[in-house]
């Protein structure tokens, strides 16, 4: 079957979110409408799991992690305390992946980045 989506013509935009500062803040936001206001209709962007030493998007640390450098710092979270329900609820929600991830993480900030 086909999607009626595909029927008509759409144009859209390769752009990493690394090329944004602060991409999951106002200039990330800020991006998003300046692309619906230009008629664009797609926006592709390359995975953003967090990246090795050498940053390249397509080997990253986890495929559950986001990369923290793309959170505005300037725009920090409604409620980032640690006993916050959305806290809570991040940390119930990511337990198939988040305990081993941390741990992964620290161990290889221990061993200097070591396999």
């Amino acid at each position: 079957m086909r999607l009626p989506v595909l029927d008509r013509r759409r144009a859209g935009v390769l752009l990493h979110m690394s090329s944004l500062q602060g991409a999951l803040g106002a200039s990330g936001r800020a991006f998003i409408d300046w692309l619906a206001q230009a008629g664009f209709t797609v926006w592709q962007f390359l995975p953003l799991g967090p990246t090795g030493a050498d940053g390249s998007p397509y080997w990253v640390r986890s495929d559950f992690a986001g990369n923290p450098s793309f959170i505005d710092r300037d725009e920090p979270p409604d409620d980032p305390r640690p006993d916050s329900s959305a806290f809570h609820h991040f940390v119930e929600s990511a337990r198939h992946w988040l305990d081993d991830y941390a741990c992964f993480e620290a161990l290889s900030a221990v061993h200097g980045g070591a396999p």
